[in-house]
């Protein structure tokens, strides 16, 4: 077999099997299997393994002199959307005359430096590591290993109370004041909340069948708290999808604005940090809110322990 499965566990706490091995060009070849079972693991990975063969560019990678003819080819065979066209683009106007061959990473350093702003990591790996590895893995191979810049940690917000009342006392429309409700009481993922649909909901039971899409669609029953199921009951129509935007960009759109004008800080991911931080914070185990969250692990589950105002209260009230 050209590849092996390794199993789960081994890569980063990754709950999945993963195939690594080689593709017949030579190319350095992985792919997550998003299944747990080996023998299920096993035939995803040969029907993944098939396709990136069949997938493979090697067998008509054009000869590239330069990096602008490494610009084009990755081009027509990768068709990019705009965003990855003007990334590709601009790398082309400071490499382009370079010789394919000889281009490497002090080439991709030099022109990074040159964006015309200062910029952390992150946004000089998304504008131009990824779209340079892109095009010189396509033109040459995997022969040159890309390093990527260095990446600040991310700024972690917790959801502020008060300021999800704010926002919600303020939205305009009632599917507004819907959403941030849940986003606050439930803490799921903005991408799933949008995929629910009212056939999702037990008005009865007080409970909602949520789809991780981040756990290869797995389902997670959770209860629904008494505010919540007396607002989605005065909702008049219950059929189709429970919310009305089909993309997250749709809830910026309106998000944003309304965070301006009553100058609060709020992303949906915030509510998540601050349910699972107020559950920690009333002592429950890391296994509870590991179910709450619908995390794969409980490891993914410990980056939301945020310490919380209680329980540096509690600390300070045993000192004394």
């Amino acid at each position: 077999m050209p590849y092996d499965l390794i199993p789960p566990g081994k890569r980063r706490g990754n709950p999945f099997w993963i195939a690594r091995g080689r593709l017949p060009d030579g190319r350095e070849w992985e792919a997550s299997t998003r299944r747990t079972d080996k023998e299920d693991a096993s035939r995803v990975a040969a029907e993944r393994y098939a396709k990136a063969c069949a997938e493979s560019p090697a067998a008509d990678r054009p000869v590239a002199a330069t990096f602008s003819d490494a610009a084009d080819a990755y081009i027509r065979w990768r068709n990019p959307s705009k965003v990855e066209l003007d990334r590709v683009e601009r790398l082309r106007r400071l490499l382009g005359k370079l010789p394919v061959s000889d281009v490497g990473q002090d080439d991709l350093v030099r022109a990074a430096n040159q964006h015309p702003t200062a910029v952390g990591g992150a946004t000089l790996n998304r504008e131009y590591v990824r779209p340079f590895a892109a095009i010189i893995h396509y033109a040459r191979g995997y022969d040159l290993r890309v390093r990527a810049f260095k990446e600040r940690a991310p700024d972690v917000r917790v959801a502020d109370k008060a300021a999800v009342a704010a926002l919600i006392a303020n939205a305009k429309t009632e599917p507004q004041r819907l959403l941030l409700h849940w986003l606050w009481e439930i803490g799921s993922r903005l991408g799933d909340t949008l995929r629910l649909s009212w056939s999702d909901l037990d008005l009865t039971a007080s409970t909602v069948r949520l789809t991780i899409g981040k756990r290869a669609g797995s389902v997670v029953v959770l209860p629904l708290p008494a505010t919540l199921v007396a607002r989605l009951a005065n909702v008049p129509s219950k059929d189709g999808r429970l919310f009305p935007w089909a993309t997250k960009s749709g809830v910026y759109k309106w998000l944003r604005p309304l965070c301006d004008d009553l100058g609060v800080m709020f992303r949906p991911h915030d509510a998540r940090r601050a349910l699972a931080t107020e559950m920690f914070d009333h002592g429950a185990d890391a296994r509870l809110v590991q179910e709450l969250m619908g995390h794969g692990s409980v490891k993914s589950t410990m980056r939301y322990r945020h310490v919380g105002v209680t329980r540096l209260a509690d600390a300070q009230r045993k000192r004394g």
